[in-house]
């Protein structure tokens, strides 16, 4: 179902109308055609009017390919998506073996950004989710942004004359609080920090999330920015501006192949399946009871992004679309329930829709035993002359249900008597510690240790 928005504008006339300020043309063409689309990837496309390119890194050249407008260029699924604020056919997806582009569900958006397989998009009043399954937008909050990204699961957003907010997916609803503002019109980010840029003012800075301060670097105009590889590129309709930025120096490599771009995403490429190791942790034991902290661990990964599991020997987990983002060469799945008999479970790790790496590991179940033991001595100890033996039989008894193992029994000699033999049915007897083993018990079975002493 497709939503109730206001009526489409593209951006130059969003900007003339929804901030009626006076501006002129070329001003706006520079400062404010600025948008965000980020992805870690091997390819990089950049827009500009209805000129659609990809950039080779490698050769730092640029291809135009087939031609659409657009205002903001996100992927999913290792899939372009271009949107704009055309009145209509403004969302589509780029298919780079046809070259060629199809029309989706229209949204008039500005900004988009990927969360959990899902795409977002702001529009000049509204705030949508995108279902890829049954290609249609769902408006979320009516707020608009002209930035959008993700830091730490969260999507933020930002623009020229709007709060810089975080989205709070719980509540569907925005928030400013403990944010510090700041006027932008794109948004990147790389190395946990959120970078961002206003064409306006020619000035690029980045945020710190832990304390909330924005620093400046030097001045310099960007209307868009996106992460390859965690090299962070950045372009404007002003000429020679495509760059790279270099986070150890904080300066721009102005050497990349030259295009005019006002927005950016990168491509994610797979040269081969991803590799890991899986291994099971089975549950521990609260007295008889199984916990339910079972887990897996994945360790010595590489090339995957994301993940799945499901049980069983045959993957029938999340598509690559719903699949869970990791960092690193591993990660943890826990608080898995304790099987009662040997449970397979198949972990799948995505480098993207087509490329995965299925391997399949063993949760064996947690033995939790539970044994009532019983002790009896006999004959009743009675008092004795001097000089006198006795003889003792400590039973040791296991009314179940389960069968007993490693037990161990503290049979202390009586003060008034000096031991003079011991002799276990089962296990041993040690007459220095007083310590009676017994490897195992069966349910319902007893044991004995008998002992003389001899009274002082």
């Amino acid at each position: 179902m497709k939503p109730t928005l206001h009526p489409s504008e593209n951006r130059l006339s969003h900007w003339l109308k929804s901030r009626h300020v006076l501006i002129s043309f070329l001003f706006l063409l520079v400062g404010l055609l600025g948008t965000l689309s980020e992805s870690k990837g091997q390819s990089l496309y950049g827009a500009y009017g209805s000129t659609f390119s990809k950039y080779d890194i490698a050769t730092k050249t640029w291809t135009t390919l087939a031609s659409r407008s657009v205002s903001a260029l996100t992927t999913l699924n290792g899939e372009v998506y271009g949107i704009s604020g055309a009145a209509t056919q403004n969302f589509a997806k780029y298919n780079p073996a046809t070259n060629s582009w199809t029309e989706l569900d229209d949204f008039p958006g500005v900004a988009m950004t990927v969360l959990n397989g899902e795409i977002y998009a702001a529009s000049s009043t509204n705030f949508a989710k995108y279902n890829s399954t049954t290609d249609s937008w769902t408006v979320l909050t009516n707020d608009s942004f002209d930035a959008l990204t993700v830091l730490n699961g969260e999507i933020y957003g930002g623009g020229i004359l709007k709060n810089f907010a975080k989205y709070n997916a719980t509540a569907n609803a925005w928030s400013s609080s403990g944010l510090t503002n700041r006027s932008l019109n794109t948004m990147a980010v790389v190395n946990g920090q959120i970078h961002a840029a206003n064409t306006t003012g020619n000035t690029f800075f980045k945020y710190l999330p832990a304390s909330g301060i924005w620093t400046d670097f030097s001045a310099r105009s960007i209307s868009t920015l996106a992460v390859v590889n965690g090299v962070m590129y950045g372009g404007s309709v002003a000429a020679s501006s495509f760059a790279s930025f270099d986070l150890v120096t904080s300066a721009w490599d102005v050497s990349e192949g030259d295009q005019t771009v006002w927005a950016l995403t990168g491509v994610e490429a797979c040269s081969a399946p991803p590799v890991f190791s899986v291994s099971a942790t089975a549950a521990t034991c609260t007295g008889s009871a199984a916990n339910s902290n079972a887990g897996l661990t994945v360790s010595a990964g590489s090339g995957g992004s994301s993940y799945g599991y499901s049980l069983g020997s045959t993957y029938t987990g999340p598509a690559f679309a719903s699949a869970t983002s990791f960092t690193g060469t591993g990660f943890s799945i826990a608080g898995l329930p304790n099987p009662t008999v040997n449970q397979p479970y198949t972990v799948r790790i995505y480098c993207n829709a087509t490329t995965y790496t299925d391997k399949v590991v063993m949760l064996t179940p947690a033995r939790c035993q539970s044994a009532d033991l019983r002790l009896s001595v006999g004959p009743t100890p009675q008092t004795g002359s001097s000089g006198e033996l006795r003889t003792y039989t400590v039973t040791l008894t296991n009314a179940g249900p389960d069968p007993a193992t490693n037990v161990t029994v503290r049979v202390p000699m009586p003060t008034i008597a000096t031991l003079q033999a011991a002799q276990a049915a089962m296990g041993s007897y040690n007459q220095t510690s007083n310590l009676w083993t017994v490897p195992s018990l069966t349910n319902g079975g007893s044991t004995t240790l008998t002992f003389t002493v001899k009274v002082n």
